[in-house]
């Protein structure tokens, strides 16, 4: 009898293993029940996080719930926050501008997309650029930062290298010496900047923060403050 049994048993473990030729099956019903992140009654697997599944069901009602989970998987809970605040205009700015607002919002958060709605590309590109330092700058002076950069923005970034490093003196320094000035300048420390400033004197082409600083004479610090002067 206690033979029988384990006859039974073997015979019972090699009938419920998949063959070979059964392995595509299995597949085949395991990708029917779940195709598209949905099983099999057509609902959803896909779940938001408690503190934000009100909003997303909201404006599921109004965008669409594909198009909210995108922004979800995207921007994080600072994307649909965003949307709910400004509404139609913050959905066409987060649309229009593609991942690159969605990348900065779920790095820095809702701030990054109130200072892109506010100021349009040049903050986005300044923000991707210099994050967190230019990002408190448009918090706290964001007129006076984007007339800088309007000014003296270009493609290579120096300008604004110098502002982050050296906040309201960048404007008066570039003001002395000329946009092209800032490609030497932002290597100087604040009280090489202020010493150059003051002497009216420029770089010579091409030197170096370091150089600069010997001929100026300067012992000083390799940063400047991080607080607005």
């Amino acid at each position: 009898m206690k033979h029988f049994l384990t006859i039974i048993t073997i015979m019972t473990t090699v009938a419920l293993v998949p063959r070979p030729a059964d392995a595509g099956l299995f597949k085949s019903g395991a990708k029917a029940l779940f195709k598209g992140g949905k099983n099999l009654l057509g609902k959803s697997l896909f779940k938001y996080p408690k503190a934000i599944k009100g909003v997303a069901k909201g404006l599921g009602s109004k965008y669409g719930d594909d198009a909210v989970k995108a922004l979800y998987e995207k921007g994080g809970s600072g994307a649909l926050k965003f949307v709910e605040k400004h509404g139609d205009e913050g959905y066409k700015l987060i649309k229009s501008k593609g991942d690159e607002v969605l990348d900065l919002m779920k790095k820095y958060g809702e701030e990054a997309g109130e200072a892109a709605m506010k100021y349009g590309d040049d903050a986005v590109a300044a923000i991707a650029r210099n994050g967190d330092e230019v990002l408190f700058l448009f918090k706290h002076q964001g007129d006076e930062v984007a007339s800088f950069i309007a000014k003296y923005g270009d493609e290579t970034g120096d300008a604004l290298d110098l502002l982050v490093k050296h906040r309201t003196h960048a404007a008066s320094f570039l003001e002395k010496f000329g946009k092209e000035s800032a490609s030497w300048a932002k290597n100087l420390d604040r009280k090489a900047l202020l010493g150059a400033m003051k002497l009216g004197k420029e770089a010579p082409k091409g030197a170096k923060g370091s150089t600069f600083k010997g001929i100026l004479g300067f012992m000083t610090k390799k940063t400047g403050p991080k607080v607005i002067k």
